[in-house]
C-alpha cells in the first residue's frame, strides 16, 4: 500500500471520509452554495487530496480484513484450545475408567485365585480324609480277621480238649472194661470167639478185643488181632461206636483203624459187639 500524497500548498490536509461527508453537508447548507457548486469546490481541492483520500479508505478496508482475520484466527484458536482441553478431560475421564475397570479386572482375577486356591486345599483335605478313612477301613478288617482267627484257634482248642477229654474219659472206661472182661476170662464166664468165623465159642459173658479194623459193613465188624487171628462181630442198634472219643455211627468208622471192642458172646452164635473205641490218626 503507498503512503497518501501530502495536500498541495494553501490547502489543509485532508479529513477523514466521514468527517468529509458531514462536512460537505454542513458546508452546502450553511453557505447556500448549490450542488454544482459544491461539487466545483471540492474538485478544487486536487487530486492529491483525492489520491489521500481513497488510499485513507483502502488502508482502513485493509485494516478490517486484517482485524477479522485476527479475530477469525483467534476465534479458531480458542474453538481449538475448547476441544484440545475437552478430548483431555475426556481423555482424563477414560483414563480413570480405565483404571477402575483394571482394578476391578485386578479384584476379580484375585477372588478367583483364592477360591480356587479354596478347592485345592478343599480337594487335597478330601483326598487325604478318604486315604485315612480306607487306612482305617483296612486295619479294622484286618484286626477283624485276626479276631477270627483267634476265635477259630480257641475253638478248636476247645474241641481238641473235649475231644482229648472224651478219649481219655472212654480209654478210662475201655480200661475198666479190658480189667472186668480179664476178670471175667480167669473165672470162665467167657471166652473169645475163635479164629475167622467168631463161632466156637462157650457160654454167655463179656470179652473185649484189641485190633486194627479189617472189614466193616452194616451187620458185621472183623477186627483183626495181633496174633493175625480174626474176631467177627455183629454190629447193631445196641452197638456203641467212637472216634477219637466222639460218639459216631457204626459205618463212620474207619477201616485200618486200632479199635478196642468190648462185646457178648452168644453161645454158639456171632458175639455183638457192645462199644467199638476207634483211635483214628
Amino acid at each position: 500500500m503507498h503512503p497518501a500524497s501530502p495536500p498541495p500548498p494553501g490547502l489543509a490536509e485532508p479529513p477523514s471520509l466521514p468527517t468529509l461527508c458531514l462536512e460537505r453537508s454542513v458546508w452546502n447548507r450553511k453557505h447556500g452554495v448549490n450542488r454544482m457548486k459544491a461539487r466545483s469546490g471540492w474538485l478544487a481541492v486536487g487530486a492529491g487530496a483525492m489520491l489521500a483520500l481513497a488510499a485513507g479508505c483502502d488502508e482502513k478496508k485493509a485494516d478490517q480484513q486484517q482485524t477479522s482475520q485476527v479475530d477469525t484466527a483467534q476465534k479458531q484458536s480458542k474453538d481449538a484450545l475448547s476441544k484440545a482441553e475437552d478430548a483431555q478431560s475426556k481423555a482424563i475421564r477414560e483414563q480413570k475408567d480405565a483404571s477402575r475397570a483394571q482394578q476391578d479386572v485386578q479384584d476379580a482375577q484375585k477372588k478367583l485365585q483364592d477360591a480356587q486356591a479354596k478347592l485345592d486345599k478343599e480337594r487335597q483335605e478330601a483326598q487325604q480324609a478318604q486315604l485315612n478313612a480306607q487306612q482305617q477301613t483296612q486295619q479294622a478288617q484286618q484286626q477283624a480277621q485276626q479276631a477270627q482267627q483267634q476265635a477259630i484257634q480257641a475253638q478248636q482248642q476247645q474241641t481238641q480238649q473235649f475231644q482229648q477229654q472224651q478219649a481219655t474219659t472212654a480209654e478210662q472206661q475201655a480200661d475198666a472194661s479190658r480189667q472186668q472182661a480179664m476178670a471175667a476170662q480167669k473165672s470162665g464166664q467167657g471166652s473169645q470167639p475163635p479164629l475167622d468165623d467168631g463161632v466156637g465159642g462157650s457160654g454167655q459173658g463179656g470179652a473185649m478185643a484189641n485190633g486194627r479194623i479189617e472189614q466193616l459193613d452194616a451187620s458185621t465188624v472183623v477186627i483183626a488181632l495181633p496174633d493175625n487171628s480174626r474176631v467177627r462181630l455183629k454190629v447193631g442198634p445196641q452197638t456203641h461206636s467212637f472216634v477219637n472219643g466222639q460218639e459216631v455211627s457204626v459205618q463212620e468208622l474207619p477201616v485200618g483203624s486200632d479199635v478196642r471192642a468190648s462185646y457178648q458172646a452168644q453161645g454158639q452164635g456171632e458175639p455183638t459187639a457192645n462199644r467199638l473205641d476207634v483211635t483214628a490218626k
